[in-house]
């Protein structure tokens, strides 16, 4: 693993937790660094930690097979304090809280399935990404990411696995979300939630 190695001694450290699936998302679930540690009665001891190096912001998501090649938006919570969407049905939004794509941890992208009128968005074709499938990402330093898919489910909108999908990992994964199932006219909202994992693909 690339980056810094300190050591360090600390007190027990904190660790954050997800309250429940439709409550707020956690802040800064990102892996900044992965401790290796030995417990001692009253203390817990930083032996090694791996800093990664600092990664740009992402500006471009393209997929080839999809013909997707949309820009970026950072986004946060929205009034409910979920993940926010991105403005435009042809972009995606980036979860600003998480890892960058490129850096230790799971970066999440999401986009529209379709537009208020039906029209195809962004990712009206993501279930049609499978495993061993390519996607790139271009950050604001015109550096390109490629990611390899390594799989792809479907989960109901009320139980869906937000620390699979936002929390920590030793692994630099990025993970496309979109809607699917059917539409709730009455809650304005799809019944599931199609997530599309990959990882970085080795040099």
């Amino acid at each position: 693993m690339r980056g810094l190695k300190l050591v360090i001694v600390v007190a027990v450290l904190s660790v954050f937790s997800l309250i429940s699936l439709v409550a707020r998302l956690p802040k800064s679930v990102g892996n900044s660094e992965v401790r290796v540690t030995e417990k001692t009665e009253n203390q817990e001891v930083v032996v090694g930690v791996e800093i990664p190096p600092e990664v740009a912001y992402p500006e471009k998501l393209i997929i080839p097979k999809l013909n997707v090649r949309a820009n970026v938006e950072s986004v946060g919570e929205d009034d409910s304090g979920r993940m926010d969407v991105p403005k435009d049905d042809l972009n995606v939004a980036w979860w600003k809280y998480g890892a960058k794509p490129g850096g230790l941890g799971n970066a999440v992208l999401a986009g529209h399935l379709d537009t208020k009128i039906g029209d195809p968005a962004v990712f009206y074709e993501l279930n049609n990404l499978e495993v061993g499938d390519e996607i790139t990402v271009k950050d604001i330093e015109n550096n390109t990411l490629t990611f390899i898919v390594s799989a792809k489910e479907i989960y109901i909108d009320d139980s869906f696995p937000l620390d699979e999908v936002f929390g920590a990992t030793d692994k630099t994964r990025l993970n496309l979300i979109t809607c699917t199932g059917y539409f709730d006219r009455g809650e304005k909202n799809y019944s599931d939630r199609l997530v599309v994992y990959s990882e970085l693909k080795e040099k």
